[in-house]
């Protein structure tokens, strides 16, 4: 079973990350990995639609390509931004939440760390599919959390 790692945002605290291989062919420009996190959200006005999102638990789902830099040689995390749901991931609202709480979002961890692994096969094979797992995910977390 895949288990989600603590990983610290500056901005926003605790973020619940698992990674998991895409499966594809390695490329010149590295592996690709499927990410799927739960983090916290400020909310306000996005800045690609200028729609208001809600403060609170987000559920994402992000193909990351890992390489490593030429010059360099350190590690270099890629995503594409090409509107493409496919290739671009996409989140999910879970449950408001008006200010973070790490016991909520290892909670929602907790109950969708089982669904991880098929989440990211049905996001490879079968997109649109996975579009929908991801939304049926979110609202049986936010019920979970409405329970607790």
């Amino acid at each position: 079973m895949v288990r989600f790692q603590e990983q610290q945002d500056r901005r926003t605290g605790l973020r619940l990350v698992a990674a998991l291989d895409a499966g594809t062919p390695d490329t010149k420009d590295g592996k690709e990995v499927i990410e799927i996190s739960v983090c916290y959200r400020m909310g306000g006005t996005n800045g690609w639609s200028g729609a208001a999102e809600p403060r609170g638990v987000y559920l994402h789902i992000n193909p990351v390509r890992i390489g490593v830099a030429a010059t360099s040689g350190l590690e270099m995390r890629m995503t594409e931004i090409s509107g493409a749901v496919r290739t671009s991931g996409m989140r999910a609202f879970v449950a408001p939440l008006p200010r973070r709480n790490d016991a909520r979002l290892r909670r929602v961890a907790a109950v969708l760390e089982g669904e991880v692994e098929m989440l990211a096969r049905l996001w490879v094979l079968d997109t649109p599919a996975g579009v929908e797992r991801l939304g049926e995910l979110a609202r049986y977390a936010s019920q979970t959390l409405a329970v607790a």
